[in-house]
């Protein structure tokens, strides 16, 4: 009886013994997996770094741009506001000699 539980005993532990070898392997695969997706993840996140690190670089170029741009564009607004204003001074200095000759000639 003793010798029938000693096999027993050997049996389930070498059944526990399978189990637990299996459960490890399997173990084993999804963590290979998880580093596999870690790795991939980490990959594509230095890669969006790099594409960010590009954009901020063309977002630099292009807010310099729009200030140059923005600058030139109210340089001319203020040449062209002052060629406006001395053009209406003309044409008001020509409107009040029109005026002056109309008001002498009504006068003859």
């Amino acid at each position: 009886m003793v010798g029938l539980m000693a096999i027993i005993a050997v049996l389930a532990c070498m059944v526990a013994k399978m189990f637990l070898a299996m459960q490890t392997k399997a173990l084993e695969k999804k963590l290979s997996r998880l580093r596999d997706v870690y790795h991939e993840v980490r990959r594509e996140q230095g890669m969006a770094a790099g594409k960010l690190k590009l954009l901020d670089a063309e977002s630099r170029q292009l807010d310099g741009k729009k200030k140059r741009s923005t600058k030139k564009i109210s340089t001319y607004s203020k040449s062209l506001g002052g060629y406006a204003e001395v053009e209406q001074k003309e044409r008001e200095k020509a409107q009040a000699q029109q005026e002056l000759v109309k008001q002498a000639n009504a006068q003859k």
